[in-house]
């Protein structure tokens, strides 16, 4: 399965939801995490990968998708292994439609090797929903939403929801409430996250978080016995579960700007 991460709007803990179950997947599978947020590049710096090669190279043809894999076994990861993001994938410019199909076919020739020796693929987002997002939601079969319990996530996140959902037929993995403070009711917010997706978890705030941001480490790593890294464990089992109907990046890239009308 391709699972994209998305959260549309920064600081909702989209990152450490990526980080979280694709660490705790790779106990189980073989786990390809990319960071496709070249901005912000909360992947790249916490997990630290070695040597050169990004999912920009990738894109723009400069190196085989092998070399910018990057595996995390000195983290003790043996399964996980991470591909950068890099420089910004398309820069912006009126040929940036042209641009994006190019970098769709450099990903159906990634994904073609890509599937053979990983079970799984975490694509990690960018905050809020720009060029980027077509191609990386192409690239995914099914969408993990995360949002935190406040009437302005939830509802921003159901209308990018909704909109992903006319462009393109993606399955829904579910979404995760994020940051949720202590002792708080969260009957009616889960109420309303389900009109996005099921809700397969709540990960509550949590201050070994907020450390193991600090320490520039994936929470997972730097606190695996808090409450937020064993929230994050029980999300990624149920992902553990799913399957994901492979289709092309081009095609479905194509079937999104059609619908678009660009």
């Amino acid at each position: 399965m391709i699972l994209t991460v998305l959260g549309v709007k920064g600081g909702v803990g989209k990152s450490t939801v990526s980080m979280g179950v694709a660490i705790w997947m790779s106990k189980k599978k073989r786990v390809l995490l990319l960071d496709g947020d070249p901005r912000v590049r909360s992947v790249e710096l916490k997990l630290r990968p070695k040597g050169k090669g990004s999912l920009f190279d990738i894109l723009s043809g400069k190196l085989e998708w092998r070399e910018a894999v990057h595996p995390c076994t000195k983290a003790g990861l043996p399964s996980l292994s991470v591909i950068p993001a890099g420089r910004l994938f398309l820069p912006p410019g009126e040929d940036w439609i042209e641009r994006l199909r190019l970098a769709a076919r450099s990903l159906d020739r990634m994904l073609e090797g890509a599937r053979k020796e990983f079970d799984h693929i975490v694509i990690d987002t960018p905050p809020s929903v720009g060029y980027e997002h077509l191609l990386l939601t192409a690239t995914g079969e099914r969408v993990l939403w995360v949002c935190e319990p406040n009437d302005d996530s939830i509802l921003s996140t159901k209308t990018a929801a909704q909109d992903f959902s006319r462009i393109c037929e993606l399955e829904p993995a579910g979404v995760v409430l994020s940051k949720v403070l202590e002792r708080r009711d969260l009957r009616e917010w889960v109420r309303k996250a389900r009109e996005i997706a099921p809700v397969l978890g709540v990960v509550p705030f949590d201050e070994a978080a907020e450390r193991a941001f600090r320490r520039n480490m994936p929470v997972v790593l730097d606190a695996p016995q808090s409450r937020c890294s064993k929230s994050l464990k029980r999300i990624a089992q149920k992902l553990l579960g799913m399957e994901g109907r492979p289709v092309s990046v081009e095609w479905r890239l194509g079937v999104m700007l059609e619908k678009l009308g660009v």
